[in-house]
């Protein structure tokens, strides 16, 4: 779980009067406890005890109703359960609470994206954004509501954004180059999938995209090479071989692509029935990613 922001005590000046002396060490002392359980919650979430971080956190709440990170934490917690609806109350009770919570916000997008509500998940993650500009994965998530949504080019510059400010994540390299593939820029997705292995040689995700891309351009050699290599890193890569029986359909090696339908008939039933129906029945196929 990623860390909310640490909680901050506000102090105000006021009169010696104001308020009892009692109840303000009453009031700190309810603080105090609500933040031991938010941490013994925050301890259990780690061991990946979740239903018993839920009752830390509620816990916490009831002696501390608006304490936005026990909120936000509350909300990660339900999302482990696969909670998603009361997770998204969270977030919104946290954003309540602490409008100035970037964390919210971003948690909040993203289970809109997962329940999807792209409109919804574009509108928090924007606003997780303006908080913290530089917020790398809020561009990444952002770009996958975009993506989910439709929008292209939005979800384009997104990505590019995200990459700015991490340019090391070969996985938003690999989905900036779904995006320009989307978008019919199929050279741009090259260059984006290039990068994204270069960083992480052993991607075979991104590796077998770059075979698709390549056969979407009509060079099937360098399609084949990249399922081949696919393969060569990761031998159970289901889709690589049917990509790759595909190919060889379409460079009229029959042969070849017997010997992937072979394979994946323990790999993949599913693939291996649809390659048979290319094969056999002269079924045109697409490719896979």
């Amino acid at each position: 779980m990623r860390r909310a922001h640490i909680f901050q005590i506000v102090l105000f000046c006021l009169a010696a009067n104001a308020f009892p002396t009692w109840a303000m060490t009453f009031q700190h002392t309810a603080l105090a406890n609500a933040r031991a359980y938010r941490e013994q919650g925050l301890a259990q979430f780690k061991a990946s005890q979740y239903e018993d971080a839920v009752e830390s956190f509620k816990q916490a709440l009831s002696l501390q109703p608006d304490y936005g990170n026990a909120q936000n934490d509350l909300g990660v917690a339900y999302v482990k359960l696969g909670r998603l609806e009361e997770a998204v109350d969270a977030f919104k009770q946290a954003i309540h609470s602490q409008p100035d919570l970037t964390e919210a916000y971003y948690n909040l997008g993203t289970q809109y994206d997962k329940l999807e509500r792209y409109a919804e998940a574009i509108e928090a993650l924007n606003q997780a954004i303006r908080l913290a500009p530089k917020y790398a994965w809020a561009y990444h998530n952002l770009g996958v509501a975009y993506s989910h949504a439709g929008k292209y080019q939005e979800a384009i510059a997104s990505f590019q954004r995200a990459v700015h400010f991490d340019p090391g994540s070969a996985e938003t390299y690999l989905l900036l180059a779904s995006a320009y593939y989307q978008a019919t820029q199929s050279r741009e997705a090259i260059g984006a999938l290039k990068e994204a292995i270069r960083l992480k040689p052993d991607y075979v995700e991104a590796i077998n995209s770059l075979g698709v891309v390549y056969a979407s351009l009509g060079k099937r050699k360098e399609a084949a090479e990249s399922f081949q290599q696919a393969i060569r890193i990761k031998p159970d890569y289901a889709e690589a071989h049917y990509n790759l029986g595909a190919m060889n359909l379409a460079r009229q090696e029959k042969g070849a692509a017997i010997d992937q339908y072979h394979r994946l008939k323990t790999l993949s039933p599913d693939l291996a029935d649809k390659l048979y129906r290319g094969i056999y029945q002269g079924m045109v196929l697409g490719l896979t990613k």
